[in-house]
């Protein structure tokens, strides 16, 4: 646990939290979690899984997973007053986290982002919309999941690239970059500060912190990494 840095926190290993825990699997991303019930901690060591018996609503138990250093956390605990309390711990602990939270209730969604969290998700509330869009978009939606989903036999993925202090690309338009040119990418957005841009107009100029949401090839992307000043 001392060795762990730019890490996730897991907080709750129910249902929710287990569907968490195979994204940053596959992700292969560094992660912790911390979950109350003995019984699921063993069965979590007994699979390899980081994980710490505690409650996540303690501030101890959150210093034991090195919430100084977490990159970010996702509270998927099973009542919204634990999730609220839990956010605002790890918010006051760290201010630099990225929080996702479970919201059970919808009336729980304004606290729990007055709290600290950057997102709530409701996952009834995505079922529904997954639900519907299934039955009015089948083929894109079918799409998407395959990208998501990944695997070895996928040649191609969505990844967000982070724009590095340094990188040739600051200072540059879309269009003088050219990046479809230059790496073979699809750029499908900017995130740039607090701006969205999908399917960005070709004067936005780069800046350090932008994040750039791509599709195509591991190997495109690392092409992209070089441009964005990242180590691949």
């Amino acid at each position: 646990m001392s060795e762990l840095n730019q890490h996730y926190i897991v907080c709750g290993a129910g249902q929710t939290g287990r569907n968490v825990i195979k994204e940053l699997q596959k992700a292969k991303v560094p992660f912790v979690v911390i979950e109350k019930n003995p019984e699921t901690v063993e069965e979590l060591f007994a699979q390899n899984i980081p994980v710490i018996h505690g409650d996540a609503t303690h501030d101890a138990d959150l210093e034991r997973a090195q919430i100084r250093r977490a990159k970010g956390v996702v509270s998927t605990l099973n009542n919204d007053a634990d999730n609220v309390f839990t956010v605002l711990s790890c918010r006051q602990l760290n201010p630099r986290l990225y929080i996702v939270s479970r919201s059970i209730e919808a009336s729980s969604e304004a606290k729990l982002m007055k709290a600290g969290a950057d997102v709530t998700v409701s996952p009834n509330e995505i079922g529904g919309q997954r639900m519907a869009a299934l039955v009015l978009k089948p083929a894109i939606i079918s799409f998407l999941e395959i990208v998501n989903r990944g695997g070895e036999d996928l040649t191609v993925t969505i990844q967000e690239v982070e724009v590095a202090a340094g990188s040739c690309l600051i200072g540059q338009t879309l269009r003088e970059a050219d990046i479809r040119s230059r790496t073979g990418l699809t750029l499908l957005g900017v995130f740039s500060g607090d701006k969205e841009y999908l399917n960005p107009p070709g004067d936005l100029v780069f800046r350090a912190g932008d994040r750039l949401l791509v599709f195509g090839t591991d190997e495109q992307v690392n092409k992209l990494l070089s441009l964005c000043g990242v180590s691949s």
